[in-house]
This record gives C-alpha cells, sequence and structure tokens, in this order.
C-alpha cells in the first residue's frame, strides 16, 4: 500500500506543477498580478485516497505569507479564484457547459471587466451560463435574460424573458442606477453593449473560428441590435475556409432559404455535402458528439445526402448515451428527432418499441431524465 501511495504522490506533485503554473496565468489575467498560489502536500496515514493531504495556499499582496484560501481569501478573491479552477479544469475535459452563479461577488470596477473578459474568451469553446448583477459581466452575453420572480393567485412564479437590444440596455440601466432609469444610464448601458461587441471584433481579427461562428449566428439572430445578413455571410464563409463543419452546414441552410444569399438549392447542397464530410472525418479521429449531432441532423434532414433514417437514428442514439458531452437542448432535440423518426416508422408499418427498441429507449430516457429536472418545459411537455 505504501508503495502504491507513493507512486500516487510521485504523479500528484508533476501535475500539481503544471496546475500551479496554469492557475497562476488564469489568475494574472483577471488583475490578480501580485497572487501567488501553491498546492501544499502534507504527510498522513496511508488510506484509499493517498497517502498526503493537499491543500491550496494563496497570498495575494507582497510579504504576506501562503496560507490556505478557505481562511484569507476575500469574496471577490475568492471569485476570481474559482473562476480560474473551473476555466483550467474545463481544459482538460469534455463538459459542454459552464454555469457560474455569482462569480462576480465582491468584485467591481477593473476587476469586474477582466472577469467579464474572460467569461467571454471561454464562451468561444464552450457554453457559458452566467447569473449576475453586474452590467460588465451581462453585457458580454451573446444571449441576456432577465430573470424576475413574482406572486400571482397566491403562489409564487419565477418569469424568464429573453431580451432583444433595446430591453437589454433598460436592463443594464436598471442594475447600474436601480429603478431610475435616466437617458444618460441608457446611453451608458448601449456603449456596454458596444463595447461587448469590439470584444467580437479582437476574436475575429485574432483569427479564431469560434469567435468567427459565434458573431456570424448574433448577427443573424440580430443579437447586436439589428439583423446584418451581409456580415453574417461574409463570417460563415471565413469561418467555411477555416474547415468548420457548422459554418458549412449554415451556409447551406442560408442558401436553400434565400436568407442573406441567393436562393440556390444546388449551391445548399455543396454546402451540406461539405459539412458532413467534415463531420465523419471529425468523428473517425475523435468521437466527437457535436460532430455526431451534426451527420444526425444532416441525413434526417436529407441535406446533401438522400434522407437515410437508420444512420441519422444511429448517430443521434450516439449523442443520447451516458456521459456524452453535448448542450442540454442539443440532447433533448435529438431526443425527440428520434422520436419523429419512429414516429414515422409506424406509420409505415413498422412497430418501433420493437425493430428499433434500442433508439426508443435512449430517446424516450433521455426525454424523462431532462422532465425529472423540473425545470425544462420542452423536456416535460415532450415527455
Amino acid at each position: 500500500m505504501r508503495e502504491s501511495g507513493a507512486r500516487l504522490t510521485s504523479e500528484r506533485r508533476k501535475a500539481a506543477r503544471d496546475l500551479e503554473a496554469r492557475i497562476l496565468r488564469e489568475l494574472r489575467d483577471l488583475d490578480m498580478k501580485n497572487m501567488r498560489f501553491s498546492i501544499d502536500f502534507q504527510d498522513k496515514p496511508p488510506a484509499p485516497d493517498g497517502c498526503d493531504t493537499i491543500r491550496f495556499l494563496m497570498s495575494a499582496n507582497a510579504g504576506e505569507d501562503l496560507r490556505p484560501i478557505a481562511r484569507i481569501a476575500s469574496g471577490g478573491e475568492l471569485a476570481r479564484i474559482m473562476l480560474a479552477l473551473k476555466n483550467v479544469l474545463a481544459e482538460d475535459e469534455t463538459v459542454p457547459t459552464l454555469v457560474f452563479d455569482e462569480v462576480d461577488t465582491g468584485v467591481s470596477g477593473r476587476a469586474a471587466q477582466r472577469i467579464a473578459e474572460k467569461l467571454a474568451q471561454v464562451s468561444r469553446h464552450k457554453q457559458v451560463l452566467c447569473v449576475t448583477h453586474l452590467p460588465q459581466l451581462a453585457a458580454m452575453a451573446d444571449t441576456h435574460f432577465s430573470v424576475e420572480k413574482g406572486e400571482r393567485g397566491g403562489r409564487t412564479f419565477t418569469e424568464v424573458k429573453a431580451l432583444d437590444r433595446e430591453a437589454r440596455k433598460r436592463e443594464l440601466a436598471r442594475i447600474t442606477g436601480g429603478n431610475t432609469v435616466t437617458e444618460a444610464l441608457l446611453h451608458s448601458a448601449g456603449e456596454l453593449l458596444d463595447e461587448a461587441k469590439a470584444a467580437y471584433e479582437e476574436g475575429i481579427a485574432a483569427n479564431e473560428r469560434d469567435a468567427i461562428e459565434a458573431m456570424a449566428i448574433a448577427l443573424c439572430d440580430g443579437v447586436f441590435g439589428k439583423v446584418d445578413l451581409e456580415r453574417s455571410m461574409e463570417l460563415l464563409r471565413r469561418a467555411d475556409e477555416m474547415g468548420g463543419w457548422w459554418a458549412a452546414f449554415n451556409l447551406g441552410e442560408m442558401h436553400l432559404a434565400g436568407k442573406g444569399a441567393a436562393h440556390d438549392p444546388e449551391k445548399a447542397d455543396g454546402y451540406f455535402k461539405k459539412a458532413l464530410e467534415r463531420a465523419r472525418k471529425a468523428w473517425d479521429e475523435t468521437n466527437s458528439p457535436d460532430a455526431a449531432y451534426l451527420i444526425a441532423t444532416v441525413n434526417c434532414a436529407g441535406r446533401g445526402t438522400e434522407r437515410y433514417d437508420e444512420k441519422a437514428l444511429a448517430f443521434f442514439a450516439k449523442t443520447l448515451e451516458d456521459g456524452v458531452a453535448l448542450p442540454e437542448r442539443d440532447r433533448l432535440d435529438a431526443a425527440l428527432a428520434v422520436l419523429d423518426i419512429l414516429a414515422d416508422k409506424a406509420e409505415e408499418g413498422y412497430a418501433p418499441a420493437t425493430t428499433y427498441a434500442k433508439y426508443f429507449d435512449a430517446a424516450r430516457t433521455t426525454v424523462a431524465g431532462l422532465a425529472k429536472q423540473g425545470d425544462n418545459p420542452d423536456a416535460l411537455e415532450a415527455k
């Protein structure tokens, strides 16, 4: 046991050195340039979890000794440390979504802006859900929801509303100045939103494909106040040239619908074929669930290929397997697509519950699991 414990300690110490360096880089990005961070090892009797007790130590100010984070970190320091830890650990995982609840606790001014920029940077590679009361953070979001709790008929209800640009300006002004919203506050809120758009532009200037695709979708949906299909198409073409399979797929959809481009089914078909080819290659090389989802979507809709229900079912099912890192919305859509295909099969005379039992069970289990969480009305309706 001691020999095994010693090997484990040795591996932990190697990993700790790398983790320290990565967390310190994140903390410096978050305006904590004087921060010292260390992972401390203390011996303990052998146990199932090894032969050492591990503590995270920090010192935020010059001349101070390293001490346990839990004892000395302020609210603002703890928020940024947790953000740094979460970002570093997520880099090595296939976690598709990161949730930050009040990550801005005890933070304001320049530090708040740095946190907002860091969250925006992370969101280019992963979905980020953030609960915040700071205008700097809220302004950086691609999509902004207002959450309000109220009472009707003696019962408490929570209402969630998606906000357009004007509504975002009013909400940002409200959380800045309270109930009295002045023209000056609205103007300031508009400037915050413009700065957020500029942050996207920096990612585009750095030729980051995720940022380019995100901006293209934002412009198509009018996230920044107005729909700009011409720029959206320009960015989608740029991301397509960089090998993006969803960029190719979206270009196909735009040409098929005549949205932002001339209605051209033949050109759309070419983009769909390209998207499918890229996604298949990504699936073969990395088993990417995102690629599996695109392959299933293309086969289900007959985009760039004949509708192939069996292949669509097989790839949708791959996205429903336990432990697959895919956003909840995509998992639900995949499950509903499976059920739709099986309903069509039933009309054709097949018996989905027997012939396609494994697909039916995977879809039913996914829908039931999402509905059980109680906060997904689409899943509840689907169930």
